[in-house]
């Protein structure tokens, strides 16, 4: 069994759109060393302690904090499985729960020609709905989905998100917006999408009836008040600032047309692994009906495709002959790729995102009796749940 070097490496599209994503931080982190600066100049003041020596630098670490340990995600996203397993209310997995999961990555292994990419860790949350994804790299999958025959196909797709670092990139996304417990748990971050969770830390203005009515019977004491008041709510959109997030509210968009690619992308390693035809089976039973109407989906906010399309090319990859598979993928095949993402956020041209090529992988014969996929010399392609 030879080791799978594809996952060793972030597409161009991924690592364009992330370095974009990192520029808008920048004021962001001026922003954080302001507010960081004058909350511990107060605690220090307020305590008698002197704001010299080592407190630039513990300030410094503070503001950068964030994009340093998104950058530390993209290769090795310490910590991330943890935490998302206490957020999410997960569990260690039963004896027969770990017994279901090791059949179906066994039955998966046996039709691929590389070693399957492994998540460093799995659990299971307790929900009758059968679910999976991936953060980081680590799995999740719920009860409902390990006691059904699905298992195996919807595995396959999560594989193929921790085999082309979908997680990680998610992971990295998620580490630039500093969250509570309870926003996690309240599902409101969808891993790297703008808007929802990841991109909006908190509402954009406060809520009606939340602040204070001033009574400015005196005209010094409103002026005063007046002061007081806007500077509390300067104060207040600066710590929400500081939060993070505004590259990918700035590039929302152009991340969830990236992310209906890698569905896609994932779709297509599961019907290279011989489960075409069962995950589409799983899309019509339980993701078709769920779909509705989306407007102006090039500017959405969705981060999957529409599920009929993707059954319709799951059927397609299952309908190829023996020993052929066609699967379409969604990775980018040079820097250029990354620079015609970028030109298109400024064209409004977001369509051609979501067409995604063919790849055709031939399982050729080789003297071990295993196969090793080829691809097809006058074909390119590019690069969740």
């Amino acid at each position: 069994m030879r080791k799978d070097s594809y996952k060793d490496r972030y597409s161009w599209d991924a690592l364009g759109l992330y370095a974009l994503t990192l520029a808008f931080e920048i004021p962001v982190i001026a922003v954080r060393l302001l507010v960081v600066w004058i909350v511990m100049s107060a605690a220090l003041a307020l305590l008698g302690f002197s704001t010299e020596g080592l407190v630039p630098n513990l300030i410094l670490c503070l503001s950068f904090y964030t994009v340093a340990a998104s950058l530390l995600a993209m290769f090795r996203p310490w910590g991330t499985g943890h935490w998302w397993r206490e957020c999410s209310g997960g569990r260690e997995p039963s004896e027969r729960e770990r017994l279901a999961y090791e059949q179906a990555f066994v039955a998966l292994q046996e039709n691929s020609p590389v070693a399957l990419t492994e998540p460093s860790d799995w659990f299971v949350v307790d929900n009758a709905q059968p679910d999976a994804s991936v953060l980081g790299d680590s799995l999740m999958l719920s009860s409902g989905l390990l006691a059904t025959a699905a298992l195996k196909p919807v595995l396959a797709h999560e594989l193929g998100h921790l085999r082309n670092k979908d997680g990680r990139l998610s992971a990295a996304l998620n580490r630039l917006v500093i969250r509570t417990p309870s926003q996690v748990a309240e599902g409101r971050n969808k891993p790297g999408v703008a808007g929802v969770g990841v991109g909006a830390a908190g509402p954009r203005g406060a809520k009606p009836g939340s602040d204070p009515v001033i009574d400015a019977a005196v005209p010094m004491a409103g002026i005063a008040a007046t002061f007081v008041f806007f500077a509390v709510m300067a104060f207040r959109w600066a710590v929400r600032f500081a939060k993070g997030g505004l590259g990918l509210r700035m590039l929302g968009e152009l991340w969830c047309a990236y992310w209906r690619q890698r569905e896609y992308g994932a779709d297509a390693y599961a019907a290279a692994l011989g489960q075409g035809h069962e995950l589409a089976q799983f899309l019509e039973v339980h993701a078709l009906n769920n779909d509705h109407p989306v407007p102006f989906l090039w500017k959405s906010d969705q981060t999957h495709p529409p599920t009929e399309l993707r059954i319709d090319r799951l059927m397609k990859a299952a309908a190829e002959p023996a020993g052929v598979r066609s699967v379409l993928v969604a990775q980018s095949t040079g820097p250029g790729q990354a620079l015609r993402v970028a030109w298109r956020l400024f064209r409004g041209s977001w369509r051609s995102l979501d067409k995604t090529p063919r790849l055709r992988l031939e399982w050729q014969s080789s003297p071990g009796g295993q196969g090793l996929p080829a691809r097809s010399a006058d074909q390119e392609g590019g690069g969740r749940s």
